[in-house]
Formats: structure tokens, sequence, C-alpha cells
């Protein structure tokens, strides 16, 4: 059993430090994500919902790391003069925009593919990208 949670939190202190390529669209990890998610489970004999679920948490806590770690880098933008705090906030609010629309993109892909009676999952290992979270880079469904 020692054996079983030090290889777990091996693997998982691993996919720590991967984080940053987890949350990449173009990594293998996240074309492959459903199979990692498999082969961690089978390898450990784990249930697969909870190996998902902390590697969920994992791409959750890297993406706010990496948010507070962009607002630190604005803040010192305005500190040394490069922004104005209005232009920050303008800057920042354009990622949000963005973000917005690329999930109500996504969304409108899924509803399309379901009306088209097109299986997402099945279609994913022809298309050679995308998997994961976001499907085919935001065309396929989400599971967020």
């Amino acid at each position: 059993m020692k054996n079983k949670i030090l290889m777990l939190t091996l693997t998982l202190a691993v996919l720590a430090v991967a984080g940053k390529a987890i949350t990449t669209p173009a990594n293998a990890l996240e074309n492959n994500y459903p199979s990692l998610i498999q082969k961690i489970a089978e390898t450990f004999n784990l249930n697969q919902g909870d190996v998902e679920n902390v590697l969920n948490q994992n791409r959750e806590e890297v993406q706010q790391e990496r948010q507070q770690q962009r607002t630190q880098n604005l803040d010192q933008a305005v500190e040394n003069g490069v922004l104005t705090s209005e232009q920050k906030e303008t800057l920042e609010n354009k990622w949000q925009e963005r973000k917005s629309e690329m999930e109500q993109h996504r969304e409108e892909m899924n509803k399309w593919m379901e009306e088209q009676n097109i299986d997402h999952d099945a279609l994913r290992q022809y298309m050679g990208f995308g998997g994961g979270k976001g499907g085919f880079r935001g065309m396929g469904p989400c599971n967020n």
C-alpha cells in the first residue's frame, strides 16, 4: 500500500511540475488526457474518476497561479510606468471578453455537433489534435 501511495505521489508530483504543459492546448498531454487518466488509474488500481478529479484540480490551481502571476506582472507594469491603471483594466477586460467569446464558440460547436449527430469522442482520435477538456481546441465538448 505504501508503494502504491508513493508511486501515486510521484506521478502527481510530475504532473504538477508539468502543470503548465497540461493547460497548453497544443501539448501532447492534453491530446491524450483521457488515456493518461486511464493509464494512471489502471497502473495504480485507482478509480478513474478520482484520478480525473485530481488532474482537474491541478489544472484549476495552475490556471489560478497563472492569473495571479499575470496580475502581479501587470501591477508591476503600472508601477514601472509601462501601463496606466486604466490601460491595465482595459487589457484585463479584453482578456475576459476573449475568454467569454471562446467559451461561447465552444458551446455553439457542441450544440452544432450534437445537432449533426457527430460523436465527438469517437471522432477525436481521427482529428490529430484537441482532446482533453477543450475538445478540438475549443470546438468539442467541454467538461467544465
